[in-house]
């Protein structure tokens, strides 16, 4: 082996052994780049060929599938592939925490009911403790959040056929659900879910689940009914199970249907799918692309660290031994210049100094290599447009440019959470609905109420009149209660409080200009309430703040409420025509005419002095604690008398002593 050799591989072995990479030849390196190239392309399209039939099994329709929903086993792939990246890569998990803060911001408020007593009963639902571990809390609504954005694919389960009328949630697995069962008349209704139930508890003394032996521990097929599928007071419904053959004969048999009703949550799929694809799926590869692209720009500038001197030597044998042993040893040139007693090898010598020294036979070279930058810097903003999914990349902290692109592209951002916070809404109305009718059912809830004293006298003028009335009665005269109730998920809207605000003004002022609809200006400030504020009991506030019985007496003119002050005005003052200005005067001044105060001389003196003196007593009558209210009221009467005779010039200036004046007047 030459010198030259020797010193190569001593100069490549330090250089591994420092950097921990491999040194090749070009020519072996050219070979291996060309055939991982090759490899990734044939893997990714082995990939592709053998997801396709592992999804839709060759498109091959089935009597229990549709053509288009994914297989099963592809759903659960699919999703835990969905779940790693979300675990492991910033952007997905950036992505989903967008997704959840922009639907369900600081929560969903609890439904808002037409009547006291259903709105007792929807309170009573959102508080069990049951369906807080599954639904109504914020940490499980955040979680679901979560599933939705991996999965696509929730699968609530109501229990409403208690006899204490409670209506309680829980959840089915997401890889249990196997496929669906379709009504043979109507095939886009679904009648039941397919489950695959596993039987498994919990051995303390293994510390871990374990499955019963036997047949107790094998996995058994179960139905599950679905929300909706079944409803007596629909004609068409029945006429659809009659044509079927009964509703037995499209159910399974009792010992494998499971109590409760699915309500099944489903994003990202066509009308021919029972399923929702994950949404990530479609994403998953360009963020390997971004991160690939990432992480070989960080090799690259971890190896323009690693080498950064390039040294061009000329000299003998001596030399390049010498040359070799310093890189080895990373000592300077005087270093180790004993021999340990007993050893062959020598002690490394000190570090050599900051300064590099050079002659005519050696030559040392900055070392550079392009880090290829620039290169980097157009190819990720375009990966970036591609991983960035529903958000721009503005929305990860990235290409913020101006306002005015930003507001660009928000608006397509709130389309997209307002189409899924109305997809959300389903399992919430769905909730309310059952909890009305289970109350319904045990006697908690009465179909029919009593009348007000307000609406008897309306149902007695209607009588007497023969107008029709506005609510259903029954035979005893009660009057039928109404069981609906309002649910809204947080606007997004947070940054356009003031738009909202100034569209209900504005709503108010085109529809009811002169201010004689109370209703209208009680629904407009519980919607400001609601969507500007986000407070989740609207109602409560309008009533405490804007009672309808004042309301109503300021639409009829009986009562006017200063806007300043919220304090009724007297009818004296209150405006009562809008003048010139845009603004609202008395009768007494309909067009705002600035009035002067009259001068003294046109008044009596005296009068002038003890009207005055009584209005000022009476203004800071609660400030004086100390004195006699009637000592106070006569100690202002004086001064302001005596004002007034001092501006007419008539009674010089008096002195005051201890508070009380002085003088004869």
């Amino acid at each position: 082996m030459g010198a030259l050799e020797r010193i190569g591989n001593l100069i490549r072995e330090t250089v591994e052994e420092r950097t921990g990479r491999e040194i090749v030849p070009r020519e072996r390196l050219d070979i291996l780049e060309s055939a991982e190239g090759q490899n990734r392309v044939l893997r990714k399209t082995l990939d592709f060929i053998g997801f396709t039939l592992f999804n839709y099994g060759g498109a091959q329709p089935s009597p229990y599938r549709m053509p288009n929903d994914m297989l099963p086993q592809a759903r659960i792939f699919a999703a835990a592939q969905s779940l790693r990246a979300w675990i492991d890569d910033p952007m997905a998990g950036q992505q989903v925490d967008l997704y959840v803060s922009f639907v369900f911001g600081r929560g969903v408020p609890k439904p808002q009911a037409h009547d006291d007593e259903v709105q007792d009963v929807l309170d009573k639902t959102w508080a069990d403790e049951a369906n807080r571990r599954i639904l109504t809390s914020y940490e499980r609504l955040v979680e679901k959040g979560i599933d939705a954005a991996i999965q696509s694919n929730i699968y609530f389960t109501f229990f409403d056929d208690g006899e204490d009328g409670a209506v309680r949630i829980s959840l089915l697995m997401f890889e249990d659900v196997l496929d669906v069962v379709r009504h043979p008349k109507d095939r886009f209704r679904i009648l039941f879910y397919k489950v695959l139930e596993k039987q498994v508890v919990y051995d303390f003394n293994r510390g871990g689940y374990v499955t019963p032996p036997g047949d107790a521990g094998k996995p058994k097929t179960v139905y599950y009914e679905a929300y909706g599928a079944f409803d007596e007071d629909n004609a068409v419904m029945v006429a659809q199970d009659d044509a079927a053959g009964g509703k037995d004969a499209i159910s399974p048999p009792s010992s494998q249907l499971r109590p409760g009703k699915v309500v099944h949550l489903a994003f990202n799929k066509t009308s021919e799918m029972a399923f929702g694809v994950p949404r990530m799926r479609r994403l998953l590869r360009w963020w390997t692309a971004y991160n690939e692209v990432l992480e070989s720009h960080v090799n690259r500038m971890k190896a323009m660290a690693s080498v950064y001197m390039k040294a061009t030597v000329r000299g003998d044998q001596g030399q390049l031994d010498k040359l070799a042993m310093m890189a080895t040893g990373r000592s300077s040139a005087f270093g180790a210049t004993q021999d340990v007693p007993g050893s062959h090898h020598r002690p490394p010598g000190p570090a050599g100094p900051g300064i590099l020294g050079q002659n005519e036979s050696l030559n040392y070279e900055p070392f550079k290599i392009d880090s290829g930058a620039g290169d980097v810097a157009q190819s990720v903003p375009q990966l970036r447009a591609q991983v960035s999914g529903m958000f721009p990349p503005t929305y990860y902290g990235q290409d913020a440019g101006s306002l005015a692109g930003q507001q660009t592209v928000e608006l397509p951002v709130l389309k997209f959470i307002e189409r899924d916070q109305e997809a959300w809404a389903g399992p919430f109305r769905a909730l309310g609905k059952v909890a009305i009718d289970a109350a319904l059912r045990v006697g908690d809830l009465s179909e029919f109420r009593d009348a007000t004293p307000e609406e008897q006298d309306e149902i007695a003028a209607a009588e007497e009149s023969g107008a029709p009335l506005r609510f259903e009665l029954n035979d005893q005269g009660q009057i039928k209660r109404d069981l609906g109730f309002e649910l809204s998920l947080p606007s997004p809207l947070k940054r356009a409080m003031a738009d909202l605000v100034a569209a209900a003004v504005q709503t108010a002022t085109a529809v009811d200009p002169n201010a004689t609809n109370p209703e209208l200006s009680r629904w407009l400030f519980g919607f400001i309430l609601a969507e500007a504020f986000d407070v989740e009991d609207p109602q409560r506030i309008v009533d405490q703040v804007l009672p309808r019985h004042l309301a109503v007496a300021a639409a009829e003119g009986e009562v006017q409420i200063d806007p300043a002050t919220g304090r009724p005005v007297p009818p004296a003052e209150a405006p009562t025509s809008t003048g010139p200005d845009g603004k609202q005067h008395p009768a007494s001044n309909p067009y705002g005419a600035k009035v002067n105060s009259p001068q003294p001389e046109e008044r009596n003196v005296e009068e002038a002095a003890v009207d005055r003196g009584r209005r000022r007593a009476a203004a800071h009558a609660s400030r004086i604690r100390r004195r006699d209210i009637g000592e106070a009221f006569d100690e202002q009467v004086g001064s302001m008398a005596r004002d007034q005779l001092r501006r007419l010039g008539d009674v010089p200036a008096l002195a005051s002593t201890n508070g009380h004046a002085s003088g004869v007047v």
